[in-house]
């Protein structure tokens, strides 16, 4: 699971906190969790991680370009990615957690 995010903004934060339920509920063997940030304002990245006591894999902010390549329409983005490499699902904000949770649960039985 991949998420990009932006420092700041209270919609990446809320998906963050509910990515981190996630990281808790499953099995590091199903689901691993990154967080990319796209600000690439590492410090204050940090700080809102320990703030959030988030304890998954956080990475520090990519280049501009980056954002058109992945085809990024706004934060968070959240991708489903299979061990196989290939997008599985695509979330864009944090509407579709319980969708998103409903189909990490479909991979978890299909295992």
């Amino acid at each position: 699971l991949v998420v990009f995010w932006w420092p700041g903004d209270a919609n990446c934060e809320a998906a963050l906190k509910g990515l981190g339920k996630f990281h808790e509920k499953y099995s590091r063997d199903l689901l691993q969790v990154m967080a990319i940030d796209l600000k690439a304002q590492t410090s204050k990245a940090l700080m809102q991680l320990m703030k959030m006591e988030i304890d998954y894999l956080c990475l520090e902010g990519i280049y501009k370009d980056h954002i058109r390549e992945y085809h990024l329409k706004g934060v968070p983005s959240i991708f489903l990615v299979g061990k196989d490499g290939i997008v599985k699902e695509f979330y864009a904000g944090i509407e579709d957690l319980g969708k998103l949770e409903a189909a990490i649960d479909l991979a978890a039985k299909a295992k």
